[in-house]
């Protein structure tokens, strides 16, 4: 019977262990997702996974399970978590389709936004770093977020990357 499966990869092997299974598995999903990284002075696009080291992998127990013990980047030396003989852990259908329905055309899950219009936020870091403002809306595309800021006396819309701002309560 083919189920979905949580696989455990070996650290940040996770692309290479999808591409081992897709030549064998009926299907493979390693859901990632869009974020900048701040270093130094320059900030960088990453696509990180969303749950790293899993992935998952549709395939017939019966058939196609010794094939995922030879895999490359699949970690495959102690019990799983939540499992119990070293079989991997289940995975139902509609955990699949949470996810698959978040994708973008490109594949990377878009994740909910942590705040809402009128939220209190905390900016955390660049030259504005401990003061405090009200979330006004997100720039998805970008990664950023517009802010409500007094600034010399004036209520000011100041655009800031999203992991630079976090909640004020």
């Amino acid at each position: 019977m083919t189920e979905w499966y949580a696989v455990y990869t070996d650290a940040r092997a996770e692309a290479v262990a999808a591409k081992s299974l897709q030549v064998f598995a009926d299907d493979v999903l390693y859901p990632r997702i869009r974020a900048k990284r701040k270093r130094s002075l320059a900030v960088d696009d990453i696509c990180p996974p969303l749950f790293p080291r899993y992935l998952f992998v549709k395939l017939d127990h019966e058939n196609d399970f010794h094939r995922l013990r030879r895999a490359s980047g699949v970690y495959y030396h102690q019990p799983l978590v939540g499992l119990s003989n070293q079989l991997p852990f289940v995975v139902s259908e509609d955990v699949i389709q949470a996810i698959r329905v978040r994708q973008d055309r490109e594949g990377f899950v878009q994740l909910a936004s942590r705040f809402t219009a009128g939220d209190s936020v905390r900016i955390t870091d660049g030259p504005f770093e401990d003061q405090c403002g009200i979330f006004v809306k997100e720039i998805s595309s970008e990664q950023r977020v517009i802010l409500l800021l007094t600034v010399l006396g004036r209520e000011q819309r100041l655009p800031f990357y999203s992991f630079e701002v976090e909640s004020a309560a």
